[in-house]
């Protein structure tokens, strides 16, 4: 089965259309509240760590602690995970940027003009116009800054999406048709050596979060990536214990996979 991922702009609609897709399609629905539940089932720390960074980006200081680099680790594996196990609705910061590369995910983009934006805030909510036409701006304007830091992307780049659709032109109904059919072309594309390629890419940042989520093997400098039919580990640790210890760990999580590791050891 296929994978779409949904970039939303806040009061755009890309809610009904996730759920109505993956209604349609029998497909899991994942969005922020899904991930942070996985989170509290990993540890009750890190469905506190969603609660204060998923909102606004954090402060310089805030950004190198260990914490938000174990969150932002965590999170990613997790929107992974969902993914490689095929028929899911994704709604969640940079999952597009995360399965970028993988022919059968489907990568949307929605959006609307901002009048329909605030106007849809305004009545889900139940607020006045002004707030709700500054919680449209902040929202942009945060999620804006979060992706170009996490990914050094441009949030609004056209060329990070296969499609953008948009509501205040075509209506939900439509574009959840037109949705569904994509998957479903999508869907015969899917090939074994695509899923080894997410499976590896997922394996290689369930590495990371294993290793950042633990304050006794956490590097500041690490890296894992796939390389061939296998993974490569780089970092920086503070001492040869540590580099030991890191590697032990990343080699457990690795399994069968083959894992290259080259940590430079400060001491």
């Amino acid at each position: 089965m296929a994978i779409l991922t949904l970039s939303r702009k806040l009061g755009s609609g890309s809610r009904e259309i996730g759920q109505a897709v993956a209604k349609a399609l029998r497909y899991n629905y994942v969005d922020k509240f899904e991930i942070v539940d996985q989170m509290k089932a990993v540890g009750e720390k890190w469905g506190e760590s969603a609660k204060t960074f998923y909102g606004p980006l954090p402060k310089l200081l805030d950004r190198h602690d260990s914490s938000f680099a174990g969150y932002v680790a965590l999170a990613q594996w997790l929107v992974l995970s969902y993914a490689a196990k095929d028929k899911v609705v994704i709604i969640s910061r940079g999952s597009n940027f995360l399965l970028k590369g993988i022919p059968y995910a489907f990568r949307v983009r929605v959006t609307a003009p901002v009048e329909q934006r605030v106007e849809r805030v305004m009545n889900r909510e139940d607020i006045r116009h002004e707030v709700a036409e500054m919680l449209v701006q902040k929202a942009d304007q945060e999620i804006a800054r979060f992706i170009r830091y996490m990914y050094g992307k441009d949030w609004d780049d056209p060329a990070e999406y296969d499609a953008i659709v948009d509501t205040g032109v075509v209506k939900i109904g439509q574009i959840v048709d037109n949705l569904t059919k994509e998957l479903i072309r999508r869907d015969d594309i899917r090939t074994k050596d695509m899923r080894k390629v997410l499976a590896l890419r997922t394996k290689a940042y369930e590495i990371r979060a294993h290793l950042l989520t633990n304050p006794k093997l956490y590097m500041p400098i690490l890296d894992v990536h796939p390389e061939g039919q296998g993974l490569v580990l780089k970092g920086v640790a503070d001492n040869t214990l540590l580099a030991e210890r890191v590697e032990d760990m990343a080699r457990r999580v690795a399994g069968n996979v083959p894992l290259k590791v080259d940590i430079y050891s400060r001491r």
